[in-house]
């Protein structure tokens, strides 16, 4: 280590939440067998800079997401691998975001669908390579891509998400599945269609991507990617420590797969 305080610090946008709460859960269960403590700060490099709130404690910084001020706390000497953002010159980790959504969309077209919607916040990375997935998958089986089948949204909220789906049904687009890039949003737009009158799976398919575990009590269960956040959090960890270390560094840039883990029995 180059200082003797042994601590990890995360910062994180959130610190509770499905996705964010189960990484940071997973992050611990990793440092815990090295170090004997981890400070987790909600927050940007860029707020933490303003407060210098734990900066003299810290030996490495993991950052999740949010990399805005990154060369702020990078002047402290110690060493930062990001988790889902993308910062030149430091060590990533990021979820295979194409491969996952590429795979739940194959599953959909695998179950007789074609006209399939996508929604997403498509200024968020994730959600752009989801997207990405999402066309590849079209094209890999010979369907069309639609531009009008794709509906941007500001946000992942399920309010987002359900005024989203409104508007495709008040448009008239038909389609008989809808892609949603993460599973917050798609809860909502499994309340808005069935607030419509549809039945899911029956008149739509629903499937998102994260496997939050509300995802798993939706009526019905909703179809969902599965989010593996475990392998990130241990890369980043490893990442962090041999840097710490004075170790070989590994490649700058590392994806976990994340692929279908759960469906319906007809895809709902």
């Amino acid at each position: 280590m180059v200082s003797g305080h042994r601590a990890i610090g995360v910062l994180t946008p959130q610190l509770s939440g499905d996705y964010f709460g189960t990484l940071l859960t997973a992050i611990h269960s990793v440092t815990r067998r090295h170090d004997p403590r981890l400070i987790a700060i909600q927050g940007s490099p860029q707020h933490i800079f303003g407060t210098q709130l734990a900066m003299s404690q810290i030996d490495g910084w993991i950052v999740i997401n949010n990399a805005d001020g990154i060369d702020l706390i990078a002047n402290s000497g110690v060493p930062i691998v990001t988790i889902g953002a993308e910062a030149p010159g430091y060590p990533a980790v990021f979820p295979d975001n194409y491969a996952g959504m590429r795979a739940a969309v194959s599953h959909l077209i695998d179950h007789q669908h074609q006209r399939i919607a996508f929604i997403g916040d498509l200024a968020n990375h994730d959600v752009e390579q989801r997207l990405a997935g999402y066309q590849a998958a079209l094209a890999e089986r010979g369907i069309a891509y639609d531009p009008e089948l794709i509906c941007a949204v500001a946000d992942s909220s399920e309010h987002s998400a359900a005024a989203a789906l409104r508007h495709l049904l008040d448009s008239k687009l038909p389609c008989t599945a809808v892609a949603v890039a993460t599973d917050e949003s798609a809860l909502g737009v499994l309340s808005a269609a069935q607030a419509a009158g549809y039945r899911v799976p029956e008149d739509v398919a629903v499937i998102g991507f994260d496997d939050i575990i509300l995802a798993h009590s939706a009526t019905p269960p909703l179809t969902t990617g599965t989010s593996t956040t475990s392998p990130g959090s241990t890369r980043a960890v490893t990442t962090r420590r041999r840097r710490v270390c004075r170790s070989t560094s590994p490649p700058p840039c590392t994806r976990w797969s994340r692929s279908p883990g759960r469906s319906s029995p007809e895809c709902g």
